[in-house]
């Protein structure tokens, strides 16, 4: 549901080939509300970290200045990227300075979008509503953020460790859970549970101690909605539209799922790509923190009353020191680097500051940033995936950011231990946001990032690139702290334990890269699993060969000894059996990723099959191996170049059997 979420985006490669051109883009239909009385001004005072050197100087953004760079802009993404329809709302001294719609809601039907009553989608962000709704029952005395959860809920949290979690974790995604995607999306509305049943029955093994590793959680703010829930007694979306909706007067903004018929006319299509088909309205069971519909004029109005100490138009939805504490560096990976708020994840740490939150479903696209100390807000939704598979929202933020407030320019100059750090920080990392007790432990795996080093310590990290999709490379500025060369973006490397470097800091601080040793690392491993696979595949191509061979020749194989010959070809057929093995679970993945509403419980029967077929494969065939490779060599049967060969399929045998368990193949859990 979040941009940011590695693992998903390789699941679900959502691309698909243009059939047709799309027409031109519409005119943008544009909202121009009333000016209004210019609010208390909001003074934003988060804690001091290093502010680089004066930069370029910016455009005023005004709305005869934004008008025509994002029409052209706009123009240009939609028609270049394929995407069908868009919105966009800038904020401005809490005063909706603009909001456009662009391009179609419904493509075939050329159906534009209206901002202040077409709903998108938003995704993720979501999770700001559900922070201020647990922000205010903390005004309210009702939640403590600091007092363990489950003194609020009606199930338990198994105390994996010492350390309760907290309300402060789950906003801060610092609870420490395992990653899950089942059941996250579901294909029908009457396969929605409710919120308790889809927490009981999708909670997720505890990875971290609370408060120790950023682990982006979908199930942590889905719980801090429970929470919402049995504290103040009503059902989440209910308590969000009479405590937040109705007094911003977010009159197109709903949690229903399907839409309520006076809204649902208004909805638009969501789409991988304009010139192909739409998609259908997407369910989203975990619904705190992800299944918001909403009109670009309504987030404005959230955004006016964000940056006017929570209050717009008299409606005061969270107090000022409430609000502040949501936006306030909370969680602080390092002083240098963007830090977490209580949801509010920090885009610039300074020069000026920037947070915000992003959210993705399948179709739709969005992202919201405010800038606190000028008091300008951006949202922005886009209803297509597009033709490119890219994040195109951040890059039109990023567009808006670098015209009217691009960041100071900082030093890039290389300081004197950048050779020497360069060679320290090299080798491979691993997402904390990750499944580590499921069989999805293959995909962090596969997305582990390589640091590398050139011969004067510049970085490039193969899973961080640039928008035209080329890996960054990156300049030490300060002892482990790298800026990217002709950008903005600040990562960072934290020691551990004996001095050695622990971990990778991104530019988005809810998660962390964790160095993995070299018995963890991808190559070994693949350099592991991928000859053995292959030898075994060989072995079995090679088999019926064998055998057309001896019986052109009369020349069959352990012809005075049956065992020999019953046991060499149930070696071979065990062969072609872990194969197969080795085939299927691909292609459960690559089915899974068509459709994301697949990830669910309609997939248990399979998922179930693919389990004892490891536990018949890779162990029946470790078995088969064994035995047959003891009986050949004490009884000396077949050539020794067969006995040599028998020996190499079980150990190939060994070793993918002890992949299957480690990376959790053969467990009998559904839970993924």
């Amino acid at each position: 549901m979040n941009r940011y979420f590695v693992l998903l985006l390789v699941l679900f490669p959502f691309a698909t080939l243009a059939q047709e051109s799309p027409p031109p883009i519409p005119t943008p239909f544009v909202l121009n509300p009333s000016p209004q009385a210019s609010p208390t001004p909001f003074v934003l005072n988060p804690p001091p970290v290093p502010s680089p050197s004066p930069g370029p100087v910016a455009v005023n953004l005004t709305a005869e200045d934004l008008g025509p760079f994002l029409d052209g802009l706009m123009n240009a993404e939609l028609t270049h990227r394929d995407i069908a329809g868009a919105v966009i709302t800038v904020v401005k001294d809490s005063q909706i300075l603009l909001c456009k719609g662009f391009g179609y809601s419904d493509f075939a039907r050329r159906q534009t979008v209206v901002p202040d009553r077409t709903l998108f989608r938003p995704g993720s962000i979501t999770k700001l509503f559900t922070g201020i709704a647990v922000m205010q029952l903390v005004e309210a005395g009702k939640i403590d953020l600091d007092r363990d959860i489950n003194d609020y809920l009606d199930f338990k949290i198994p105390a994996t460790f010492m350390q309760p979690i907290t309300m402060r974790n789950l906003l801060t995604h610092t609870a420490g859970f395992d990653e899950r995607l089942r059941n996250l999306f579901v294909s029908r509305r009457e396969e929605l549970q409710p919120l308790r049943d889809y927490l009981i029955a999708e909670m997720p093994d505890r990875l971290f101690s609370p408060g120790a590793v950023p682990a982006y959680s979908n199930y942590g703010l889905a719980l801090a909605g429970y929470i919402v829930e049995r504290v103040s007694g009503v059902p989440y979306k209910e308590y969000v539209r009479y405590q937040i909706f109705r007094p911003l007067q977010m009159n197109h903004s709903s949690f229903d799922q399907p839409l309520p018929e006076d809204l649902l006319p208004d909805m638009s299509n969501g789409y991988n790509t304009a010139s192909g088909p739409p998609g259908g309205f997407e369910f989203v069971q975990a619904v705190p923190a992800g299944a918001l519909s909403s009109t670009g004029y309504d987030m404005g109005r959230f955004m006016g009353a964000l940056l006017n100490q929570g209050a717009l138009e008299g409606a005061q939805i969270l107090n000022p020191n409430s609000l502040q504490k949501m936006e306030d560096r909370a969680l602080v990976l390092d002083p240098q680097l963007n830090a977490m708020g209580l949801v509010f994840i920090e885009r610039r740490p300074s020069g000026p500051r920037v947070i915000g939150h992003a959210g993705d479903t399948v179709y739709f696209h969005s992202d919201l940033i405010l800038i606190p100390e000028h008091k300008v807000g951006f949202f922005i939704s886009l209803n297509s995936t597009g033709n490119d598979g890219k994040l195109n929202q951040e890059e039109i933020v990023q567009a808006f950011l670098d015209r009217y407030y691009p960041a100071s320019a900082a030093t890039t100059q290389p300081i004197a231990s950048q050779s020497k750090d360069g060679d320290l920080v090299k080798g491979f990392y691993q997402i904390s946001r990750r499944s580590d007790s499921t069989f999805l432990r293959s995909l962090a795996l596969a997305n582990q990032a390589n640091v590398t080093a050139d011969t004067n310590g510049v970085l490039t990290i193969d899973s961080f690139k640039d928008s035209r999709g080329s890996p960054i490379r990156w300049q030490e500025i300060a002892p482990l702290i790298y800026r990217e060369i002709n950008g903005e973006k600040l990562i960072g490397f934290r020691h551990g334990q004996n001095e050695e470097i622990a971990d990778l800091v991104p530019n988005w601080p809810i998660a962390v890269f964790q160095k993995v040793s070299l018995t963890q690392s991808r190559p070994f491993v693949l350099w592991l699993i991928g000859p053995s696979l292959g030898f075994i595949a060989l072995t079995a191509a090679l088999f019926p060969i064998a055998m057309i061979v001896r019986w052109r020749y009369k020349r069959p194989l352990f012809e005075s000894n049956i065992g020999a010959k019953i046991l060499y070809l149930l070696s071979r057929l065990w062969c072609v059996i872990i194969v197969a093995l080795g085939v299927v679970p691909g292609l459960f993945l690559l089915n899974l990723g068509n459709d994301i509403t697949r990830i669910s419980a309609t997939q248990d029967r399979w998922l179930d099959t693919i389990h004892w077929l490891a536990w018949i494969g890779l162990g029946g065939g470790v078995v088969v191996m064994g035995i047959a490779t003891f009986y050949f060599w004490v009884g000396q049967f077949g050539s020794l170049l067969n006995r040599v060969n028998t020996f190499l399929l079980l150990v190939a045998s060994g070793i993918l059997l002890w992949y299957g368990q480690t990376y959790h193949f053969m467990d009998s859990s559904l839970r993924f």
